[in-house]
């Protein structure tokens, strides 16, 4: 009996502290996905980390003052260089203080929007759509600058496929699928631990499900893991671009027409000053670099 009550406090033990290892872990990763400018990149000396505070928090209040001026400003050509101001104040934050987080990449796509420029607006909703998939405000603004591109290119069958049976995938965010990772390892834990003293056949479904769940969102974020840093999406930034069929002027137009600003697109490969792309129909081409912005997708920030 004595062994049996030690074995059942030493599962339990466990259970509780893989449960608050997980949540802490969590917690700091969610705590990095929701900084906004306030919160500071850790660095060696404490000091240091202070002034970094400090400076990253007086650029986002600097910028989220100009951004309510631009909105409030009534002439058009004013309005536009403040939207700019503001967000090459957004620019610093995400290039200097490496902050990954969807609100401010969802803040830089409504400044390029109000400022008139749409190829950049479009890229970095896409960006916060990575972070903040099921924001409603994001989705909205996205699809009022898609539908201002000339170039109303579909995805391909296949992919439209992919993502309709995956959806899932899509509609969660990667901290979101931690979150949901670690309700399911615990609840696995605990049905286990139940089970020792109330054999249930409902608990062994508890325990089936969630570990299918389980399985299912680690694979979800091995994927993400994968493109963590990788993946390179861009858009065309210039009013026109002409596509080639390799590296340089010298080489065939891929098209009969140019494409316009606001395309989107993936890279594959990248030559001197260019850049092979595949388009949403799934479409090949070279795109020179001074006609295109590129991002790459960071996900994670730890």
């Amino acid at each position: 009996m004595k062994n049996i009550k030690l074995q059942i406090f030493i599962l339990i033990s466990f259970i509780l502290i893989n449960a608050i290892t997980i949540l802490t872990l969590s917690s700091i990763t969610l705590a990095e996905e929701s900084k906004s400018g306030d919160n500071s990149k850790s660095t060696s000396d404490k000091n240091n980390q202070n002034d970094s505070y400090v400076s990253e928090k007086d650029i986002f209040n600097q910028a989220t003052m100009l951004f309510n001026k631009a909105m409030m400003d009534t002439d058009k050509r004013q309005k536009k260089e403040i939207f700019l101001q503001t967000a090459s104040l957004y620019h610093k934050l995400i290039d200097k203080y490496e902050i990954v987080n969807g609100y401010l990449f969802y803040n830089l796509g409504n400044c390029y929007y109000n400022a008139g420029v749409l190829g950049k607006s479009i890229l970095y909703y896409r960006l916060a759509e990575c972070l903040i998939p099921n924001n409603e405000d994001l989705k909205n603004n996205l699809q009022v600058a898609l539908s201002k591109s000339k170039d109303q290119i579909q995805s391909e069958q296949l992919d439209s496929i992919f993502r309709s049976i995956f959806f899932w995938h899509y509609l969660l965010s990667p901290m979101s699928k931690i979150w949901w990772l670690a309700i399911f390892f615990i609840l696995i834990w605990l049905s286990l631990a139940i089970y020792i003293f109330w054999r249930k056949n409902f608990l062994k479904y508890i325990i089936v499900v969630s570990s299918i769940f389980s399985v299912i969102l680690a694979i979800s974020l091995t994927i993400h893991i994968i493109d963590d840093g990788t993946k390179e999406i861009g858009v065309i930034t210039t009013l026109e671009a002409t596509a080639k069929n390799g590296p340089g002027d010298s080489y065939k137009d891929t098209f009969k027409g140019p494409l316009h600003e606001g395309t989107e697109f993936t890279v594959i490969d990248t030559q001197d000053k260019w850049y092979q792309v595949v388009l949403k129909d799934g479409k090949i081409c070279w795109l020179k670099s001074l006609d295109v912005e590129i991002a790459k997708l960071k996900l994670f920030s730890f």
